[in-house]
């Protein structure tokens, strides 16, 4: 029988969950270093330019830099920590929101990378006009850049058809004589996308900038690099 007035001792996970216990501590400090992590990985991803509003410390600057250029491996596991315990001086509120406007994940953003997608998708179609409508709206852009990046995706393009389309080709020509049945359709194959990429991101930034003097014009996301 209990004596009245005693209280048993808590268990050590009821200890652990109370307030201001050091397991419950050590668990917050593990959560804020997780988020922490994923925020810098984001920045690194960034180029210094984009990154350049933030007015982040050169040190900062530089271990972001490195960490962008640096394979999976222990050394970059400290260099990631090392931008970590820098971060906690920073306002990771206005980093956070920064990126935020950047990933699209407002309805204006979302709606303008639709509209560049379908101007990239033009341009690849063959459509001369979309792009000479593209530089009439944006004079910041180069029209002899802009039209090496299209040829050059064009040609990717292309390539990939001619890879897709042999394979079954090949196919199509062992079935004629017997060996297996008739394939029909092209076989899918893995085609890079940079030339598309690129000329998304040139897209992308030059429609980023203010088309009329004093025009704010909303960052887009540097990660929508639409293959």
């Amino acid at each position: 029988m209990a004596r009245r007035g005693y209280t048993p001792p808590k268990s050590i996970d009821e200890r652990a969950s109370m307030p201001g216990s050091r397991k419950t501590s050590r668990l917050r400090e593990r959560a804020t270093d997780r988020a922490l992590s994923a925020l810098a990985e984001e920045l690194a991803a960034l180029s210094a330019p984009e990154r350049a509003p933030l007015g982040l410390a050169p040190f900062v600057e530089r271990a972001l830099t490195a960490l962008s250029s640096m394979r999976p491996s222990s050394a970059r596991a400290r260099e990631l920590r090392f931008v970590v315990r820098r971060l906690r001086s920073e306002d990771t509120d206005a980093l956070r929101a920064f990126l935020d406007a950047r990933d699209g994940r407002t309805a204006a953003g979302a709606a303008r990378l639709q509209v560049l997608e379908v101007a990239r998708e033009r341009m690849l179609g063959g459509d001369d006009d979309a792009v000479e409508r593209w530089l009439s709206e944006h004079p910041s852009a180069e029209r002899q850049r802009l039209r090496q990046l299209v040829r050059a995706a064009r040609k990717e393009r292309a390539d990939a058809a001619t890879r897709n389309a042999q394979p079954a080709a090949e196919a199509a020509q062992t079935a004629a004589l017997g060996a297996i049945e008739p394939v029909t359709g092209a076989i899918p194959a893995k085609a890079p996308s940079s030339a598309r990429r690129r000329l998304f991101r040139y897209l992308r930034t030059h429609d980023a900038e203010p088309r009329e003097p004093g025009e704010p014009r909303e960052p887009l996301p540097p990660g929508a690099d639409r293959a």
